[in-house]
């Protein structure tokens, strides 16, 4: 407890502490936590005695200044946390359906890019497929008026024309594709058959980067199995952690 400015007594952590007395407490505890801090990085434990004095510092010392530091912060955090909410609350309220439709205009761009892109893909192959008919009409006539003329190298000649080199295809100015401005490529990928993934990540045909175990759900099993844990290509890590009880 602490005396406020008009001398009622407020309680340390409160929220309306004035932000003056807010600033000494918290610089007070700061200071006290860096000391603390540094004695417990120096601690090494080789002796029982160590082992309690160490317990003796976790419970009357450090836990104590962590409820200090709890009773401090936590209506600051709670008074924040209000505020905040309030804030988000607000803000979904007056502009929170903004990032739907901005989602929604992206996605039909996006589409409309794709459209525009099979349409200039589609007549691509068009105007290619004509001059390739183009081209082999005209290699037939020169063939034709070859073999019509029934020369003495008619062989040769028919040789020729099919040897000549082709003219390189260029698609015409007047169907350059149109695009959509800021439009991109995204390509996404998803396992379909399992069982041929894990296989190329054990063969080596796929990197093993593209691997990705549930860390959380491989620790749950390693909690419920203990000992007996058993996942192949996983070893069990066996660590210990001390509870420690909280002084008031």
């Amino acid at each position: 407890m602490t005396t406020g400015s008009r001398g009622t007594r407020i309680p340390v952590g409160s929220a309306i502490l004035p932000l003056e007395e807010k600033k000494a407490a918290v610089s007070k505890i700061e200071l006290r936590a860096i000391s603390i801090c540094e004695q417990a990085r120096d601690m090494r434990i080789a002796t029982d005695e160590d082992a309690a004095e160490a317990t003796s510092f976790l419970n009357t010392v450090i836990n104590p200044l962590i409820r200090e530091g709890d009773e401090l912060f936590d209506p600051m955090i709670a008074s924040a946390y209000s505020t905040h909410q309030i804030a988000i609350a607000t803000k979904k309220k007056a502009v929170g359906g903004l990032p739907a439709a901005k989602l929604h205009v992206r996605n039909e761009l996006g589409r409309y890019a794709q459209v525009l892109e099979d349409r200039a893909r589609a007549e691509r192959l068009r105007i290619e497929k004509e001059a390739a008919d183009a081209e082999a009409a005209r290699i037939e006539r020169e063939i034709k008026a070859v073999e019509e003329a029934a020369g003495l190298d008619v062989v040769e000649e028919v040789a020729a024309i099919l040897e000549a080199p082709r003219p390189a295809f260029t698609l015409p100015p007047a169907v350059a594709p149109v695009t959509i401005a800021g439009a991109r490529d995204v390509y996404t990928a998803e396992v379909v058959n399992a069982r041929m993934f894990y296989a190329a990540l054990g063969n080596g045909s796929a990197p093993v980067s593209l691997a990705d175990p549930n860390q959380g759900n491989l620790n749950r099993r390693a909690t419920a199995d203990k000992e007996g844990f058993n996942v192949p290509g996983c070893r069990l890590i066996k660590t210990k952690s001390v509870s420690s009880k909280r002084s008031f």
